[in-house]
């Protein structure tokens, strides 16, 4: 941008040479372009980088308007450029900024009639201006560009699984862990009605379940599956799973999509599924033990017997869980 920049302006407006130098929010430059007849803006690179600034690159970083010399040989003897200035040439120079951030300054060898003409300044002015939006403009896109590569990292990275879609309910993107509970890769999935590649199903009658989506855009906040929801994936197996929805909303807060995040609770399935057979196989020992047993909460009183211990004792469940226990000891 900034190389084009200077060449069309040396082509277009007749400059006899044109600077740009870009710097970083310290004030150290970072890049520089030129353009015209003479070359060589390394000693005045150098002292940008040493923090020495010409007077009129000072002047122009501190004011916001246009900073004209009409003899830079007379008031600009610090200057690497000032050799290029001829008796009836001056110093043209400005910030580049936009929403009060600063990108750099241009600098401008010109006729001295172009110097004194106040509408030449004016475009001077309006030049520096677009340079700055599109300045601004590169360092938004870059920004937002760096945002979503370390977003798009993160959902790649996590073990969770992520699934996100249009305002079309079509899929925008899948992570890993979402390619291997599905079935499905991005790149075939992507563009498909989510419905399609995230079939969901209630675990018991196998019915459909309504997608997560529908009630994100039709209720606009986050919402989780109902309990006892299973993924058929694209091979025709099954995933038990859990998820949540949320809306995906732009700057204006307008929902633009949506995101799910789902886990395989397979493993979990069955912990769950272990520990009520264990707690069935107790209940099953204690109920029809031969010997009366009883257990107890902390204050003492009788929380569970057995039949066997109502028997041994001759009171009723009712009665007995009213009792503590050193009063039948």
């Amino acid at each position: 941008l900034i190389q084009q920049a200077c060449e069309i302006l040396v082509d277009t407006r007749g400059y006899l040479h044109v600077w740009i130098a870009l710097t970083d929010d310290s004030g150290v430059v970072t890049s520089t372009a030129e353009a015209g007849p003479v070359k060589g803006v390394a000693p005045l690179t150098e002292m940008f980088a040493a923090g020495e600034l010409p007077l009129c690159c000072q002047r122009a970083m501190e004011i916001c308007d246009v900073v004209v010399n009409d003899d830079p040989r007379a008031t600009c003897g610090d200057c690497p450029l000032v050799s290029r200035h001829t008796g009836e040439t001056s110093g043209v120079t400005v910030r580049l900024e936009h929403g009060g951030k600063l990108f750099g300054v241009l600098r401008l060898t010109v006729p001295t009639s172009h110097a004194r003409d106040p509408e030449e300044i004016s475009l001077v002015k309006e030049l520096a201006g677009d340079l700055g939006l599109g300045l601004h403009g590169i360092h938004a896109e870059r920004a937002h560009r760096e945002t979503q590569e370390q977003l798009a990292v993160t959902l790649r990275s996590i073990g969770d699984a992520v699934i996100s879609a249009d305002r079309d309910g079509l899929v925008a993107f899948m992570n890993p862990a979402a390619e291997v509970a599905t079935g499905w890769t991005l790149q075939e999935a992507a563009g498909m009605p989510l419905e399609d590649v995230f079939d969901i199903r209630n675990e018991q009658s196998g019915d459909r379940v309504e997608n997560p989506v529908k009630r994100v855009f039709r209720e606009g906040k986050i919402v989780g599956l109902a309990n006892h929801t299973k993924l058929v994936r694209r091979d025709g197996t099954e995933l038990p799973i859990a998820d949540s929805g949320a809306p995906i909303r732009d700057e204006d807060g307008e929902m633009i999509g949506a995101v799910l995040v789902f886990q395989d609770i397979t493993e979990r399935r069955a912990a769950e599924n272990a520990l009520l057979q264990s707690e069935e196989r107790f209940r099953t020992f204690f109920d029809h033990a031969p010997i009366g047993k009883c257990m107890t909460a902390p204050d003492g009183k009788l929380q569970q017997v057995n039949p066997a211990f109502l028997e041994m004792l001759g009171y009723s469940h009712e009665e007995m869980t009213q009792l503590p226990f050193a009063s039948i000891t």
